[in-house]
């Protein structure tokens, strides 16, 4: 049930329409079943091939009934020569389906009050662009009571998170420790349209402050007995998130989950080297961690801080807002999602023979990793795994290492 209809904004963080049809671009449409009667009476536009029925257990999606189907080269079929919409152009805005309607804007409803926050598939949102959110407010309102009626929001699920697994965090102690932690987080600006930066720094701060309320600080470190050397579990780690975030195809590829059986199966198997990356991809890590990272150019640095600033700004990281995980855990995997994009660039700049990474390449790694995390769906074997090894303190400081 929603408790609090206020809503707030990060700061600095921008946004208007860009009309760069990117969103059009292979990412799965949902239809409401309204959205489906009125799209498919919109003659000649629409042909029964067009819908596809949508069967999902997932909860966030119980309100859709079908989804669009892609051209064969992933486009919209609605989308024009012109990278316009068509059903916008013919019969307006609010023909168009809802989904499409909200997008790229984002909402997460806490007890007190509504978190605003934006999709990184947009090239607007990526490159910051537009009308700051402060300056939004009525547009955000309205796209809220869509949003409200897509997602049925529920403040409640907020009331039981943990520190971490089997320890308890009531939400009025988690908001305290939130607000402690907001200034840090904006104390290096404090301008409000200027966001957050250092925020991997920053969060690593805040995770030594969770850790510091643990009643037993050990039942952190605690993990499965296994053969593999600890930086060797560090790195099939990271090696099956990278492949569940970056598969070869992402576009074919529509498994959301973890292989936990074979991530644990390699752990098991204690190998004596791996691999980071895919295919011809693949590099070791000896040659990723020779390449420093600290010279990176500011708007790349910049573009990676928002990522992280927006998914935690909007609770996009731990108990209801990701997969239930606690605390501790969600704020280490946000922190290994900075390393994992980091690792990315180092692979690319090999790859490519290159000194450093575009922003356009940087823009669309964030994209691709924006879209698996939209579309995850981890099974209760996967986030009990990823729980009990994203909460040890001392794996996130090696893990740290690698991303430099």
């Amino acid at each position: 049930m929603e408790k609090s209809s206020q809503i707030l904004v990060p700061r600095g963080i921008r946004f208007s329409c860009s009309s760069c049809s990117n969103c059009c671009l292979q990412w799965p449409v949902p239809l409401t079943q309204n959205d489906y009667e009125r799209i498919s009476g919109l003659s000649p536009l629409a042909e029964k091939e067009t819908f596809r029925p949508l069967r999902s257990s997932r909860e966030n999606l119980q309100a859709f009934t079908h989804t669009l189907e892609k051209r064969e080269n992933g486009t919209c079929e609605f989308l024009s020569e012109e990278n316009l919409c068509k059903i916008h152009q013919d019969f307006g805005i609010e023909a168009k389906p809802s989904i499409c309607r909200l997008f790229p804007y984002t909402f997460t409803v806490t007890p007190d009050a509504v978190l605003a926050s934006l999709s990184f598939a947009s090239t607007a949102v990526l490159s910051n662009s537009g009308s700051l959110l402060s300056d939004q407010i009525d547009t955000l309102t309205s796209q809220y009571e869509l949003y409200k009626g897509l997602f049925k929001p529920n403040a409640e699920l907020w009331q039981s998170l943990q520190l971490i697994d089997g320890e308890a965090l009531p939400w009025r102690d988690f908001k305290k420790l939130d607000d402690d932690f907001s200034e840090l987080l904006y104390s290096e600006n404090c301008e409000q349209n200027k966001a957050p930066t250092n925020l991997a720094e920053k969060l690593r701060k805040f995770s030594e402050k969770v850790q510091g309320l643990l009643k037993n600080p050990s039942d952190a470190e605690k993990e499965p007995r296994l053969e593999s050397r600890p930086k060797i579990v560090d790195q099939i780690l990271l090696k099956h998130l990278e492949r569940l975030y970056f598969p070869a195809d992402v576009f074919k590829n529509d498994k959301y989950d973890l292989d936990a059986r074979a991530m644990l199966g390699e752990m098991v198997a204690a190998p004596q080297s791996i691999s980071f990356g895919q295919g011809k991809e693949a590099r070791k890590y000896a040659d990723l961690i020779s390449i420093k990272l600290s010279g990176l150019a500011p708007e790349i640095e910049e573009l990676i801080d928002r990522f992280l600033y927006l998914r935690f700004f909007s609770k996009l990281f731990f108990g209801p807002g990701f997969h239930h995980l606690s605390l501790l855990a969600g704020l280490h995997h946000l922190t290994t999602l900075h390393v994992i994009l980091r690792l990315k660039i180092k692979q690319w700049m090999l790859l490519n023979d290159a000194d450093a990474i575009s922003f356009l390449e940087l823009a669309e790694l964030l994209r691709k990793l924006e879209r698996r995390l939209t579309q995850l769906d981890l099974s209760a074997q996967s986030q009990s795994m990823l729980e009990v090894l994203l909460c040890s303190p001392v794996r996130q400081q090696r893990i740290l290492f690698l991303s430099a």
